[in-house]
């Protein structure tokens, strides 16, 4: 290919197109919106902002058993699942404790666990059946199942 020809030209605009489109790409991907730290200017999300998860809840619960668990009225309250890829059913008296994990999340919800918010004074208690993993009936029976019992106090 000799140097003017028109396929010479003809390469020579496609090779400045494609680097125009790099470029603008490359532009295009550096101002994407998101925290820049070489920017100074970082913004934190507020507390309501901030997701709520087992481990951040006032009251976190690792260690089931027998033992009844006081929490005060208002205080949030945080528990991991015992396998976080499982399914669970839950139960818990809604006159005691206001769920504050997503409803969509309730019977998988991941490493964040569950979060409730105590709100009447009385004794309670929350019980996680795991659910087997069964695409198919018949299915195994349920085989873990775990309750945690609680005393709300003012």
């Amino acid at each position: 290919m000799r140097r003017g020809s028109p396929s010479h030209k003809m390469v020579a605009r496609a090779m400045i197109r494609f680097a125009w489109a790099w470029a603008l790409l490359l532009a295009a991907s550096c101002a994407s919106p998101g925290l820049h730290p070489a920017a100074g200017n970082l913004v934190q999300p507020s507390p309501a902002q901030r997701a709520l998860t087992a481990a951040t809840a006032d009251v976190v619960i690792s260690q089931f058993g027998d033992r009844r668990q006081t929490v005060r009225v208002g205080q949030t309250i945080g528990i991991a699942p015992a396998r976080p890829g499982a399914q669970w059913q839950v139960a818990y008296s809604s006159d005691h404790l206001e769920l504050l994990t997503p409803q969509e999340q309730l019977e998988q919800p991941g490493e964040a666990g569950w979060v409730w918010r105590a709100v009447v004074a009385g004794e309670t208690e929350i019980t996680f059946t795991m659910m087997p993993d069964c695409p198919k009936p018949p299915c195994a029976p349920n085989v873990m199942q775990v309750t945690v019992p609680l005393e709300v106090v003012r």
